[in-house]
Order: C-alpha cells, then structure tokens, then sequence
C-alpha cells in the first residue's frame, strides 16, 4: 500500500471535519486588525489540534514570526523591500502569510491541506496558495524564491522525505536565497528522548516516531544539528542556528537558516 494511501485513509476523517468547520465558518466570518478575513477558531482548533487556540493568538504569534523573519532576512542580506518572492511552506491558513500581503514581496503558501489551501484562496487572495503533494516536487521554476520558511513541517518527515525536502528546498531558493525551518533538534531530542533512541540521536540518527503516518502531524521527527551538516543537499549551506526563545514563539523548536550557494 502507497504512502499517499495510507495518509488518504488517515486523513479523511480530519478533512471531512475541517470541510463541516469551514462550511460553518463561512457564514460568520470576522476580521482581523488588518480588515481581513480571520479562520473560524473551531477550524482553528481541529487544525492545530490545541484547545486554547483562538483569533488574538492566530493575529498575535503570526505577526510575531513574520517580525521576527523580516529581521533575520535583513540581517541574511535579504531585506523585505528586495525581495520578489516568498514562499510559507506548508503555511497552514496563512497565519504567517497574510502579514506580507502588505509587504513589498509576492507572498505564496503551499500546503498538502485541501480545505486550508481552499479557504486561503478564497479568502486571501493577495496569497498565491496552491496544494502540494506529500513528496515534491513543489508547482515552482527553480530558483523561484528569496525566503523559504517551514513551521512545524520538517518535524513531521521521516529520514527519507528530509532528504527529499531539503533538496527540494534548494531547488527553489534563488542563488543566494535563504530558507528558515523549523526542527525538534538537539535541545529537544536531550529533553525527550529515552535510550536506546537518545543514545542514536546522539550519534546523529533522526528519530521518528509513528513513522508510518509521517506527514501527519503525529508523526514526530527529531534531527540531530549533526544529520544536517552531515546530509544537506550539495549547494545548500547551514549559517545559522538558534534556539526558540531567540525570536520565534514556539519554544519547543530549534531553528536554522540555510543558504543555497549553488
């Protein structure tokens, strides 16, 4: 059985609820500071799968990380007035997305979440939002974009889709573009990890857990700083590293800047 079967089968019950939510939703549908459309939070909540989600956290840590990108990109040589694209990998409903439309940048989101890319394209459509597979490649020419971010996305691959993901990645990125991810690194893998896996991580294997529904978000994946330097797809540069309470608001996460040179 194909993966994109099994995760079919997994998936249908998540998406026919989202699909129930967003039919709701569609009919009490309020604005953000910014006089757009905010998500219903109950498509909120089964999204995210946390019960303390709701607008004023959505509005507040999305205009936070999107702070807190724009400065790292400076800092990277890549400020937002030159930039012509960016892309928010597996953006979700454009909790991060929705605070470029402003910006100079043309802002995209992909996602492999049909309803979430469909109540983007219907309601931010300043946001170029397209559904991509579980596996690349992504609808985009090489050397597309100056900033990549992912969020709470390569924590859910297995070792093979980093792989393939972070070449994907690379193809994507400008020469001399950047890309931030998000990981459950060292930090959390020391934190969390129980023997014999720790012992692995260590020695710097990524650990998966519920592997088999990887792409999910109850697939976890930690990744060792020592797979990365060890693994990335030639081109692609590690610069930077650093912990969550640097600048972003999810502090369970490492994060690292990478460069494709090439």
């Amino acid at each position: 059985m194909s993966l994109s079967t099994v995760y079919g089968r997994l998936a249908r019950p998540l998406l026919s609820t989202i699909d129930t939510v967003r039919g709701r939703g569609e009919r009490d549908v309020k604005p953000g500071p910014d006089g757009r459309p905010l998500p219903p939070e109950r498509m909120l909540i089964t999204i995210t799968g946390a019960n303390q989600v709701d607008h004023e956290w959505f509005w507040r840590v999305g205009r936070q990380d999107y702070e807190s990108l724009k400065t790292v990109a400076a800092q990277a040589g890549i400020p937002a007035e030159r930039m012509d694209a960016v892309l928010d990998f597996g953006g979700g409903l454009g909790r991060i997305a929705r605070h470029w439309i402003d910006d100079a940048p043309a802002i995209h989101l992909a996602d492999y979440n049909r309803p979430v890319v469909k109540w983007v394209q219907n309601h931010l459509p300043q946001i170029a939002a397209v559904q991509n597979g579980i596996e690349p490649p992504l609808p985009y020419d090489d050397g597309t974009f100056d900033l990549l971010y992912a969020f709470s996305v390569f924590t859910h691959f297995d070792d093979g889709q980093q792989h393939t993901w972070l070449a994907e990645v690379r193809r994507v990125l400008r020469p001399g573009g950047i890309a931030i991810l998000s990981l459950l690194g060292d930090r959390e893998g020391e934190a969390g990890l129980e023997q014999p896996e720790l012992e692995r991580f260590r020695a710097g294997e990524i650990i998966v857990s519920r592997g088999y529904i990887t792409s999910s978000n109850a697939c976890l994946a930690w990744v060792p700083q020592r797979w990365l330097r060890e693994n990335l797809p030639a081109g692609l540069e590690l610069e930077r590293h650093w912990d969550a309470h640097d600048y972003w608001w999810k502090t369970t996460h490492d994060f690292v800047q990478l460069r494709r040179v090439t």
